[in-house]
């Protein structure tokens, strides 16, 4: 879920779209009466959507041993890395750890 900078902000905008949607007025109607631009509509509705999403931030725990690793396809898991999570690598000791993200560049660790 996205964070912004002024929430305060944000609540003031779905209020506004939310007015939006149960008007009978076109988009260039109910800027004008609000007192906003267009591209300000169009960009805080796009910026909303894209945060309430039905995603929710979680942690799965995932562990394997040498022994799992040798087999191949032995109990295989399928992750999607371009999905925007977190992959949180530890090592046996667990004082070393690795993230792997994506940045919509490519991948970082």
């Amino acid at each position: 879920m996205t964070r912004f900078p002024d929430p305060l902000l944000a609540q003031r905008w779905r209020e506004r779209l939310e007015r939006f949607a149960v008007s009978d007025l076109t988009i260039a109607e109910f800027c004008r009466l609000e007192g906003y631009s267009q591209p300000s509509f169009y960009q805080w509705r796009r910026k909303l959507a894209d945060s309430d999403g039905p995603e929710t931030a979680r942690f799965v725990p995932v562990e394997l041993d040498s022994g799992d690793l040798c087999r191949p396809h032995a109990g295989s898991i399928q992750v999607d890395l371009f999905s925007g999570h977190l992959f949180v690598f530890f090592n046996r000791r667990r004082d070393y750890v690795k993230i792997l993200a994506w940045d919509h560049d490519g991948l970082s660790i």
